[in-house]
């Protein structure tokens, strides 16, 4: 899928924005149009400003740690694939 396809954000119903600040496309164009069906949309941005209102979530920080601080991920833990 080399592109991104507006039948896929029809379906999305929770959406992670990472690194960027939602002012650029695509983040700016569908993020926007998930949180209006009010489906959860978190922005995970370096800055501290919230760059849209309607998004339910706003992590400021580094990625690296915020990230995975939300998905509660341990990098010690291993992945089995048994």
């Amino acid at each position: 899928m080399g592109r991104l396809d507006d039948e896929a954000f029809r379906y999305c119903d929770v959406l992670m924005v990472i690194g960027t600040s939602c002012v650029t496309y695509p983040a700016s164009v569908y993020a926007p149009q998930v949180a209006a069906r009010w489906d959860t949309v978190a922005e995970f941005n370096k800055v501290s400003n919230k760059s849209h209102p309607d998004f339910q979530f706003h992590f400021p920080g580094p990625y690296s740690i915020t990230v995975p601080m939300v998905l509660d991920y341990d990098d010690h833990e291993q992945c089995d694939d048994k």
